[in-house]
């Protein structure tokens, strides 16, 4: 009898601790930054975070992982980390967490045939065994297409050193690339299930910042917007939020606007509007690491993962109101009000490619902060 009852309570206690991991663990979301096509740094950073093991393989239970988006360009890994997230989704999902891939503006200029920023490697991918018939089929198109809509006079020779040129800028890999990433392709279709802005847990996620002009409509109705204009190119107008400067997947104003009492009134009410605690945005590598702005109202996550920008393998985790920044598999306290951010960039430093730029970043804060301080005396002298 007495055994029984030892059993019923240790099964209790069991059953309670469970409980309380789980919804430990439940509450905890990891922030990836934008990739840039660096299939390393990027999955260094999962294990380091503990999101996948050794074998790249969820491990993280119910824990949400977001990545802010601009997985591609700039390097030559883009389809490999894109059909891993489509795996990496499903599992997640049976072990009841949740994988959130955002919208960037270079999802958005692939899908738009702005090619400006793919690497070479991104083309490289696609080939397989056809590649060669389908270039060869494609510039046949282009002979057709030149002849139809120019005129004979200035019609190049088509030749050999016309060929090369053609096989130039448009390499192998090209067509499949162009297939794969148009609306109805396999990697576009892909990028517009994903939303551009989500609440999640009282945090606001955007790609590059939402602004005020934007914060005026349900989430659900940006996220529309996006996916529309994406979806048909006729729908890109000159309000387009695709393309626009200020809009959510182009803004620069929430990471490197100055960090005075105006700029921070227009986030808090952003904030208000979606009842959210704080933005995280990526788009803007500023130095190397996870840099919390506007009294940590706002947390950059763009630390420049792919080598093209330093390379770094960080990301931020977040658990209630607690946010640690993971670098190196190194863990640091991210601080919740603008007077700790220069210790906490300088325990980063030694960590970061380039400790230069948070010098820099960190002389800028103090002549900004003296120039804010002077305003406010010359103001208060002339009432």
């Amino acid at each position: 009898m007495a055994m029984h009852k030892a059993n019923v309570v240790l099964g209790l206690l069991l059953t309670l601790l469970a409980a309380v991991a789980m919804a430990d663990e439940s509450a905890r979301i990891v922030v990836v930054g934008d990739i840039h096509g660096d299939w390393d740094n990027f999955i260094q950073t999962l294990k380091d975070a503990g999101v996948v093991d050794e074998k790249e393989r969820w491990q993280a239970g119910a824990t949400q992982l977001v990545q802010i988006g601009d997985i591609a360009d700039r390097g030559p890994d883009t389809r490999r980390i894109i059909e891993y997230f489509v795996k990496l989704e499903k599992q997640a999902k049976r072990k009841r967490g949740a994988v959130h891939v955002l919208i960037g503006n270079h999802e958005a200029m692939n899908i738009q045939g702005d090619l400006r920023y793919v690497h070479p490697g991104e083309y490289e991918a696609f080939v397989d065994r056809n590649s060669k018939k389908r270039q060869d089929a494609y510039y046949e198109q282009y002979i057709v297409y030149t002849k139809q809509t120019t005129p004979e006079a200035e019609w190049p020779t088509f030749d050999a050193a016309n060929r090369d040129s053609f096989n130039k800028e448009y390499p192998l890999g090209y067509v499949e690339h162009r297939r794969a990433w148009a609306p109805t392709g396999k990697i576009g279709k892909w990028v517009l299930k994903n939303p551009t802005v989500l609440l999640l847990e009282g945090n606001l996620f955007v790609h590059a910042g939402l602004a005020p002009a934007y914060a005026k409509e349900p989430l659900s109705t940006l996220n529309t917007r996006v996916r529309t204009e994406l979806a048909d190119p006729n729908a890109l107008t000159a309000e387009s939020i695709v393309n626009a400067p200020d809009g959510p997947l182009w803004s620069r104003s929430a990471a490197t606007g100055a960090e005075n009492a105006t700029n921070e009134l227009e986030i808090d009410g952003v904030l208000a509007t979606y009842d959210a605690k704080r933005m995280i945005i990526g788009h803007t590598p500023r130095v190397g690491t996870v840099l919390p702005r506007f009294n940590s109202k706002v947390i950059n996550v763009d630390v420049g993962m792919s080598k093209h920008y330093g390379g770094a393998v960080a990301a931020l985790e977040i658990v209630g109101d607690q946010l640690t920044l993971i670098q190196n598999g190194q863990r640091f306290a991210v601080p919740t009000d603008n007077d700790g951010v220069e210790g906490y960039l300088r325990a980063v430093s030694p960590l970061v490619a380039e400790p230069r730029r948070i010098e820099r970043y960190i002389e800028q804060r103090r002549a900004a902060a003296e120039e804010i301080g002077q305003t406010a005396e010359a103001d208060a002298a002339a009432n």
